[in-house]
């Protein structure tokens, strides 16, 4: 009866595949799903493995003992679920092979991880089972390997009292994470957030020295301080003696401080080397150092979070609408330059102006960068001016991008403002 309960609330997933590579990539995904997935990497090994019931049985063509299809027969729907075909070598031979079979999707390697996640979302479904968010941490949507170690460094973190800063560019999600951190950390005081950089300044000396005092109001909790770098010197330096203060309140154990977690679109070294940030206040809220990676390093990520926003907007308007599958490789070549904040806002203006139920995501003709060729190449010797280095990178991503200040801006992760700026020096 106990083991009847246990295969109820959870996932199985059978992996039949010789590349370890591939199915390392697919476990972790899998797990993330809350899929318990079982391996084997022949045909022999296989059969065995089929023994077991499944949600979902991938099942890869070649395999050193023979052909993946040679497993067919021994496939029962009724206890291996949904059956995909995984292959890295195509052919029509083997496509017509499979149909009629006991096979649901026919997927090629390497495959879209989004695809993936929707299978195993639509497998979980096929057994009444409410698939888990796609959420590794609370509030946080993410499968790419570029968030993996943000993520397990937050997870690790959480509980413990290091001050924590995090940074990346504007829309990355520092105040999700900061939001998931104090979720996790079992806190029970209120999570406050302060913005350092569009608070007026009469308002921040009353949060920060007055009255009404945001450390008071988070004790127990966390204190997210937004957009650091962008608190004036002085008051950068009255924000240290007041974070002593708070920790010299917990010292008796008659309460707990207000734990502290910041934000800066600035990396430390830069926000240092600019006079940007006091390097006495960073050693206070930076004894761990988080940074989070744009949108455009996060490729994977990118139709997942689109089709989480449309399921979203869904609820939100009581409709039912999917992302159009021509969107795809809109999005994918996208730059981002706003990253999460902006896929956002396109996704819900594509939302709203669709007539149909298939929301087609589009942004402005001529904004993205084409793609790069492999001339699109610059050498410098060592020791070059870093000036020189400079302008003529623009110049050559210019020419590329056909005097596009917008594409050329985001195909170097620049602002459209500095572009015009390194322009106008170049002038002088």
């Amino acid at each position: 009866m106990h083991e009847q309960r246990l295969r109820d609330t959870r996932s199985d997933l059978l992996i039949i595949d010789d590349d370890s590579g591939f199915v390392a990539s697919v476990a972790e995904l899998a797990r993330v799903e809350g899929y318990v997935p079982r391996l084997a990497g022949s045909v022999s090994e296989g059969r065995t493995l089929l023994r077991h019931s499944a949600d979902l049985t991938l099942l890869d063509l070649n395999l050193p003992d023979g052909s993946g299809l040679d497993l067919l027969g021994d496939i029962d729907r009724a206890r291996h679920g949904r059956i995909a075909i995984i292959t890295g070598h195509p052919s029509v031979d083997t496509a017509m092979r499979v149909v009629g079979g006991p096979v649901d999707d026919y997927l090629l390697k390497p495959f879209d991880p989004v695809a993936f996640v929707s299978l195993l979302r639509d497998s979980k479904r096929g057994r009444g089972i409410e698939a888990p968010r796609a959420e590794p941490l609370p509030g946080v949507i993410a499968a790419s390997a570029a968030m993996r170690e943000p993520i397990r460094s937050a997870r690790s973190l959480a509980a413990t009292e290091a001050s924590i800063l995090l940074t990346g560019e504007a829309g990355t999600g520092k105040d999700l994470f900061a939001r998931a951190l104090h979720t996790m950390s079992g806190r029970t005081g209120a999570f406050v957030r302060l913005s350092c950089g569009s608070t007026p300044r009469e308002r921040l000396v009353e949060r920060l020295l007055g009255p009404d005092d945001a450390f008071e109001d988070a004790a127990g909790g966390t204190l997210f301080l937004d957009e650091i770098t962008d608190l004036p010197a002085d008051l950068q330096g009255a924000l240290l003696g007041r974070i002593e203060r708070n920790l010299a309140s917990g010292a008796d154990g008659a309460r707990l401080p207000a734990r502290i977690v910041a934000a800066s679109r600035l990396d430390p070294d830069a926000a240092l080397t600019q006079g940007r940030l006091r390097e006495d206040l960073y050693y206070r809220i930076g004894e761990i150092h988080l940074p989070l990676p744009p949108l455009r390093q996060r490729e994977d990520d990118v139709l997942l979070l689109a089709r989480r926003f449309v399921s979203g907007f869904n609820r939100r308007y009581d409709l039912d609408k999917r992302l159009a599958p021509q969107s795809a490789r809109v999005l994918r070549r996208h730059g981002w330059p706003g990253n999460v904040r902006e896929l956002h806002t396109a996704v819900h203006r594509a939302y709203l102006t669709t007539s149909g139920d298939d929301v087609s995501v589009t942004v402005e003709p001529g904004r993205v960068p084409p793609p790069l060729e492999s001339g699109d190449t610059l050498s410098f010797t060592l020791g070059t001016p870093w000036a020189d280095i400079e302008r003529r990178m623009l110049l050559k991503a210019l020419a590329h991008c056909g005097n596009d200040k917008t594409a050329t801006a985001r195909l170097l992760g620049i602002s459209v403002r500095t572009v015009h700026n390194h322009l106008a020096r170049m002038k002088d």
